[in-house]
Protein backbone atom coordinates (compact mmCIF):
# COMPACT_ATOMS: atom_id res chain seq x y z
CA UNK A 1 0.00 0.00 0.00
CA UNK A 2 1.53 3.41 -0.93
CA UNK A 3 1.93 6.33 1.58
CA UNK A 4 -1.03 8.06 0.35
CA UNK A 5 -3.56 5.24 0.49
CA UNK A 6 -2.49 4.34 3.99
CA UNK A 7 -2.91 8.04 4.70
CA UNK A 8 -6.55 8.05 3.20
CA UNK A 9 -7.28 4.61 4.81
CA UNK A 10 -6.34 6.12 8.37
CA UNK A 11 -8.62 9.16 7.50
CA UNK A 12 -11.35 7.33 6.87
CA UNK A 13 -11.54 5.47 10.50
CA UNK A 14 -12.71 7.48 13.40
CA UNK A 15 -10.01 7.97 15.87
CA UNK A 16 -8.93 5.90 18.87
CA UNK A 17 -10.46 7.99 21.45
CA UNK A 18 -13.71 8.73 18.97
CA UNK A 19 -14.15 5.14 18.97
CA UNK A 20 -13.86 4.87 22.86
CA UNK A 21 -16.48 7.82 23.51
CA UNK A 22 -18.82 5.84 21.46
CA UNK A 23 -18.59 2.61 23.77
CA UNK A 24 -18.78 4.67 26.74
CA UNK A 25 -21.53 7.01 26.02
CA UNK A 26 -24.94 6.78 27.92
CA UNK A 27 -27.91 5.31 26.58
CA UNK A 28 -29.06 8.89 27.43
CA UNK A 29 -26.49 10.79 25.30
CA UNK A 30 -26.95 8.60 22.50
CA UNK A 31 -30.74 9.37 22.80
CA UNK A 32 -30.48 13.07 23.42
CA UNK A 33 -28.00 13.15 19.75
CA UNK A 34 -30.97 11.13 18.37
CA UNK A 35 -33.69 13.52 19.23
CA UNK A 36 -31.41 16.42 18.10
CA UNK A 37 -31.24 14.80 14.33
CA UNK A 38 -35.79 14.87 14.71
CA UNK A 39 -35.77 18.51 14.66
CA UNK A 40 -33.14 18.84 11.92
CA UNK A 41 -34.97 16.25 9.39
CA UNK A 42 -38.18 18.59 8.71
CA UNK A 43 -37.91 22.43 7.78
CA UNK A 44 -40.41 24.49 10.05
CA UNK A 45 -39.48 22.87 12.73
CA UNK A 46 -37.73 24.45 15.71
CA UNK A 47 -36.12 22.93 18.72
CA UNK A 48 -36.85 23.73 22.23
CA UNK A 49 -33.97 26.22 22.45
CA UNK A 50 -35.63 27.98 19.84
CA UNK A 51 -38.75 28.14 20.88
CA UNK A 52 -40.32 31.65 22.13
CA UNK A 53 -42.45 32.18 24.95
CA UNK A 54 -45.77 32.87 24.08
CA UNK A 55 -45.42 31.97 20.36
CA UNK A 56 -46.39 29.19 18.65
CA UNK A 57 -44.05 26.16 17.82
CA UNK A 58 -43.34 23.19 15.81
CA UNK A 59 -41.16 20.71 17.30
CA UNK A 60 -40.39 17.05 17.04
CA UNK A 61 -38.61 14.74 19.85
CA UNK A 62 -38.96 11.68 21.77
CA UNK A 63 -41.82 11.20 24.70
CA UNK A 64 -39.23 10.81 27.78
CA UNK A 65 -42.41 10.28 30.41
CA UNK A 66 -45.94 10.17 30.72
CA UNK A 67 -48.02 10.91 33.77
CA UNK A 68 -51.75 11.59 34.66
CA UNK A 69 -52.10 14.39 36.82
CA UNK A 70 -55.08 15.06 38.97
CA UNK A 71 -56.31 18.71 38.01
CA UNK A 72 -59.16 19.89 40.35
CA UNK A 73 -61.93 17.70 39.35
CA UNK A 74 -60.65 16.62 35.88
CA UNK A 75 -57.31 14.60 35.23
CA UNK A 76 -54.47 15.68 32.82
CA UNK A 77 -52.00 13.60 31.07
CA UNK A 78 -48.50 15.27 30.77
CA UNK A 79 -45.70 14.01 29.01
CA UNK A 80 -42.13 15.20 28.66
CA UNK A 81 -40.83 16.21 25.16
CA UNK A 82 -36.77 15.78 24.44
CA UNK A 83 -35.40 16.89 21.52
CA UNK A 84 -31.97 16.60 22.67
CA UNK A 85 -31.51 20.83 23.00
CA UNK A 86 -34.10 20.66 26.09
CA UNK A 87 -37.79 19.19 27.25
CA UNK A 88 -41.30 21.02 26.92
CA UNK A 89 -44.22 19.36 29.18
CA UNK A 90 -47.10 18.98 26.70
CA UNK A 91 -50.70 18.65 28.59
CA UNK A 92 -53.88 17.42 27.30
CA UNK A 93 -56.66 18.99 29.99
CA UNK A 94 -59.22 16.39 30.37
CA UNK A 95 -57.29 13.04 29.35
CA UNK A 96 -56.28 10.40 31.34
CA UNK A 97 -54.53 8.42 28.08
CA UNK A 98 -54.15 8.73 24.60
CA UNK A 99 -53.49 6.00 22.29
CA UNK A 100 -50.18 5.88 21.20
CA UNK A 101 -48.76 8.49 23.44
CA UNK A 102 -46.48 6.67 25.20
CA UNK A 103 -42.64 6.65 26.52
CA UNK A 104 -40.13 6.32 23.87
CA UNK A 105 -42.82 6.91 20.91
CA UNK A 106 -41.05 9.84 18.31
CA UNK A 107 -44.04 12.66 18.46
CA UNK A 108 -44.40 16.17 16.26
CA UNK A 109 -46.49 19.03 18.34
CA UNK A 110 -47.76 22.08 17.22
CA UNK A 111 -49.08 24.65 19.71
CA UNK A 112 -48.19 28.03 22.14
CA UNK A 113 -45.20 27.63 24.21
CA UNK A 114 -46.18 28.82 27.88
CA UNK A 115 -43.50 29.31 30.46
CA UNK A 116 -44.97 28.43 33.58
CA UNK A 117 -42.08 27.80 36.41
CA UNK A 118 -38.59 27.15 34.80
CA UNK A 119 -40.48 24.42 31.95
CA UNK A 120 -41.63 25.32 28.98
CA UNK A 121 -45.34 24.08 28.60
CA UNK A 122 -47.76 23.43 25.45
CA UNK A 123 -51.30 22.97 26.97
CA UNK A 124 -53.38 20.80 24.34
CA UNK A 125 -50.85 20.99 21.86
CA UNK A 126 -52.27 19.46 17.94
CA UNK A 127 -49.91 16.13 17.74
CA UNK A 128 -48.88 13.68 15.41
CA UNK A 129 -47.62 9.96 16.36
CA UNK A 130 -44.27 9.32 14.29
CA UNK A 131 -44.52 5.97 12.52
CA UNK A 132 -42.30 3.32 14.73
CA UNK A 133 -39.68 1.33 12.45
CA UNK A 134 -41.10 -1.60 11.06
CA UNK A 135 -44.74 -0.10 11.68
CA UNK A 136 -46.91 0.72 8.55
Amino acid sequence: MTTRAADAAASEQPSLSGRLKSLFDSRDDMAAADSRALGRREPGTQTCAQAARRGEVTLIGRIRSVLVQPRGSAPSLEVQLDDGTGMVRLVWLGRRRIPGIEAGRELKVRGFVNRSDSLMTIYNPRYELRAVPGER
